[in-house]
């Protein structure tokens, strides 16, 4: 699991959800020439500000993911909306 932090750094831990815990999750492709602080300040207040059951994966770049913490965790149905404003085609439900 992984954990944004206030200056935008990604913390990595070695967490691992349980199987069955939720039926789907956001993803969002991030190019690492997008991430600037804006950017994830912008992204965690979405995420914030739409609390619910689903884990939150980022991908950046072709090969890295990192499940973000729980506190991250979203309502599908409210954050898309505004995620696909922000960030387009980037987000998407697995």
């Amino acid at each position: 699991m992984g954990t944004l932090t206030s200056g935008g750094t990604l913390y990595i831990d070695g967490g691992r959800p349980m199987p069955g815990a939720f039926d789907e999750s956001l993803h969002i492709r991030l190019a690492t020439h997008t991430l600037t602080e804006t950017t994830i300040e912008n992204l965690k207040s979405l995420l914030l500000e739409h609390a619910g059951n689903s884990p939150v994966f980022i991908h950046i770049g072709d090969d890295k993911a990192v499940r973000l913490g729980s506190e991250y965790n979203v309502n599908l149905d409210k954050v898309m909306g505004p995620l696909r404003v922000a960030f387009g085609d980037a987000a998407y439900i697995e």
